[in-house]
């Protein structure tokens, strides 16, 4: 797990970097960028679900949940009423660039608590 939180802290460092290159280069990539931090931040999501006893379990990490929660139950709502679905993609559009941040915030914080861990000496 802890080379997951690596994995994880810096290859979004990392798609940050790429995603603010490709915006310099083309501002065409902007849904791309989108899509590409989302997809990489759900699927960390969906990796540590069923590992929570191997991290800390913050109340960040839970609130984060719940708030992506929230959104699925929007989409699965606009099944019943379509215009939910417009709703949910205009929140995504303006609740996307903070869930990315919070996020990779959240993952900073787990795996610097990692790596302090292992600093400890156990004799």
């Amino acid at each position: 797990m802890k080379m997951l939180h690596k994995i994880d802290y810096y290859g979004q460092l990392l798609l940050y970097a790429v995603i603010a290159v490709l915006m310099l280069w083309k501002i065409d990539y902007f849904y791309s960028a989108y899509l590409l931090m989302g997809g990489w931040q759900l699927l960390s999501v969906l990796l540590h679900l069923p590992n929570r006893s191997s991290f800390i379990l913050s109340k960040q990490r839970q609130y984060y949940q719940w708030v992506l929660l929230a959104i699925i139950i929007i989409f699965l709502a606009g099944i019943i009423l379509p215009v939910l679905v417009w709703f949910g993609l205009m929140l995504l559009m303006y609740v996307s660039p903070v869930l990315a941040v919070w996020y990779t915030i959240i993952t900073r914080i787990e795996y610097m608590h990692n790596y302090r861990r292992q600093l400890i000496p156990t004799h």
